[in-house]
């Protein structure tokens, strides 16, 4: 009896995706969206287990921000299905945690833990 490592390709990504939308303070609907795609090589395509709502989403959602077509739920759980070249750290089939921000954990301050404060940080 041989033992084979099995080996993990991703899964089909549809085209379209459900995204929750905020068009106006109050305004919140559900719309079909283009499914993100890596693009730049240090991008990651994730497919959400299950994602919430910030308080920095209430703000628009009562009107103190102004808001058009923005989408909610910028803090999420899923697993890596696509990825770029330069993604080193993590593969197809990792479960993570995403953050509010987008950092690239090159500069001492992220790899100190403070991944909100990248110089490069983006949203």
């Amino acid at each position: 009896m041989t033992t084979e490592t099995p080996t993990l390709t991703a899964p089909e990504i549809p085209a379209t995706m459900k995204a929750v939308v905020i068009r106006a303070p109050g305004d919140v609907v559900v719309e079909t969206v283009e499914t993100p795609r890596v693009v730049k090589p240090a991008d990651a395509v994730l497919k959400l287990a299950a994602a919430c709502v910030c308080g920095s989403d209430l703000w628009p959602y009562r009107g103190h921000n102004e808001v058009d077509h923005r989408r909610m739920g910028h803090e999420y759980v899923g697993t890596i299905v696509e990825k770029g070249t330069e993604v080193a750290t993590l593969e197809l089939g990792d479960f993570v945690i995403g953050s509010f921000m987008l950092s690239d954990n090159t500069f001492d301050i992220c790899q100190a833990g403070y991944q909100s404060r990248c110089a490069d940080a983006g949203s």
